[in-house]
């Protein structure tokens, strides 16, 4: 298990701009954002808290969350548009994007 997450970390993460700049967000304020998102539109594979690590920017214009599956982290492309704080996100995969083989993502 252990390898299967690091081999598909990449695939997991996601980057969440145009944060809003007037709220000091921090990784544990975007995590429950993004996990509260994920619920209410039904993006979530199975219960609890999809994101299992999240990082914010020293500006708070941008972050990254890292999704417990790869199916999540595909789910949560449609939070793009969604106001946090009065902003519209903007969600995208990071630049180190890794698309997964599908001799990995047999194993997902």
């Amino acid at each position: 298990k252990a390898s299967l997450m690091q081999a598909t970390k990449k695939a997991r993460r996601i980057h969440i701009g145009n944060l809003p700049a007037n709220v000091p967000l921090t990784p544990p304020l975007l995590k429950s954002w993004v996990d509260a998102v994920m619920e209410q539109l039904c993006l979530l594979v199975k219960p609890g808290e999809p994101v299992i690590d999240s990082f914010v920017s020293g500006d708070c214009k941008f972050g990254f969350v890292e999704m417990r599956t790869v199916t999540e982290a595909n789910n949560a492309m449609q939070m793009s548009g969604v106001m946090c704080y009065g902003r519209p996100v903007r969600v995208g995969r990071p630049v180190d994007y890794v698309a997964l083989s599908l001799e990995v993502l047999m194993q997902c």
